[in-house]
């Protein structure tokens, strides 16, 4: 809604005058506001620690890497959206929660890969999923992929994973040359 006043000077024809007024100067300047605010993306430091948070839905599957910054918190330096494929909308919760992990660990790697981090997702179960005796031999491959990593679990509740809800609900996917490849938002 904060984009509207200039997405209606696209409606229209060639013979429309284009008015930009207040009301397009204040969403314009808010859009500006929204988009250069420091809880956009940061970049990468080296030495931060990090986190995880992870989510999944039949829809798509959602991540965000986030470092700690100086005050303390905690603010996005990467993000993945990615849809599900039609074989992947057959699984069931947990397995989803374990895929959208092992998808983000593939996608961040570069970044996780020899430091310590936790992984916070809203499904309790995803623990306990990968330490069962007795796994299925997909499972078994994720659980094989995940011990190149030296991280934490930690269970956090939906309503505190509301931003990465979003990325799995919404997922975005690009299609470069013959690939299907993720989207950074």
């Amino acid at each position: 809604m904060t984009a509207r006043p200039l997405s209606d000077l696209l409606k229209g024809t060639n013979l429309s005058p284009f008015e930009f007024g207040h009301a397009q100067k204040i969403a314009f300047q808010n859009l500006k506001n929204a988009l250069s605010s420091e809880l956009v993306l940061h970049l990468f430091k080296e030495g931060a620690k990090l986190e995880l948070h992870t989510d999944a839905c039949k829809l798509g599957l959602g991540a965000v890497l986030l470092q700690q910054g100086e005050d303390g918190r905690f603010y996005p330096s990467h993000y993945m959206s990615k849809k599900t494929f039609v074989q992947e909308e057959n699984l069931c919760s947990y397995e989803l929660e374990v895929l959208a992990v092992i998808e983000a660990l593939k996608k961040f790697r570069n970044y996780l890969l020899g430091r310590k981090f936790r992984i916070q997702t809203d499904r309790a179960a995803f623990a306990k999923t990968l330490d069962k005796k007795e796994l299925t031999p997909k499972i078994s491959r994720w659980s094989i992929f995940r011990t190149d990593f030296d991280y934490k679990i930690v269970h956090r509740p939906a309503k505190q994973m509301q931003h990465v809800d979003a990325l799995s609900r919404h997922p975005i996917m690009l299609v470069t040359s013959d690939e299907l490849t993720y989207t950074r938002l």
